[in-house]
Order: C-alpha cells, then structure tokens, then sequence
C-alpha cells in the first residue's frame, strides 16, 4: 500500500496550512482507491484541527487531532477512511486553533490503496 508522509512545519495561531498533499505523486487518484489518514500534533503545540477532503466530499471538517508527539500509528491516530475514486484531488490541511505550533508541526500519512 502506497504512503505518503510528512510534516507541515510551524503554523502560527488561526493559520491553515497549505494542501500537504499539492504536488505528490496521488494528490490525483490514478485509479479508485481506498484512503486512510493519520495525523499527531506536536506534544507543546495547542490544538490543531484537521480538514480532508476528496473530490467535493468534505470527509473531516476542522477535526481536533491528538497531541501525543509521535509518529502517527494504525489504529490510534486514524482520522478517516474513506474511498475515492480515480480523477478525485486529496486535499490535507492542518489548522493551530490557539497557541502557535513550533517546527515540526504536525506530522501527517495518507495510505493509498488501490482498488483494481
């Protein structure tokens, strides 16, 4: 199963990241697949929320994430699982709702599995 990862660098308070996704090989679906994301804040950053969405289908709006400062692991930091179908963009962004979040943010994955 493919895996893009990665981690979104500082953000100030009320700031929303850039797409994590822009540029990676599956921003654009090549074939229906089915998608998983984890995410984990930083343990010294304040709440971050986190947004998904596939094609025009919002499937986590502003969801807090945990804070645990670890890599993110199956099944504790999963925030979605959902199917997409192949032409379908992947959208990823991370928000710091209060308090700044120090470099590294937010450490993120996107698994890609394709249904062929």
């Amino acid at each position: 199963m493919p895996r893009m990862a990665g981690q979104t660098g500082a953000l100030a308070a009320g700031v929303t990241s850039a797409n994590q996704l822009a540029g990676l090989i599956d921003e654009f679906m090549r074939v229906n697949s089915a998608i998983r994301v984890l995410a984990t804040a930083p343990v010294a950053g304040g709440p971050t929320n986190c947004t998904f969405i596939i094609g025009n289908a919002v499937q986590v709006n502003a969801a807090q994430i945990a804070n645990p400062g670890v890599f993110p692991i199956v099944p504790d930091h999963v925030l979605a699982q959902a199917g997409a179908f192949a032409g379908e963009r992947l959208i990823l962004t991370f928000t710091a709702t209060t308090a700044a979040i120090a470099a590294p943010g937010v450490t993120w994955a996107v698994d890609v599995e394709p249904l062929t």
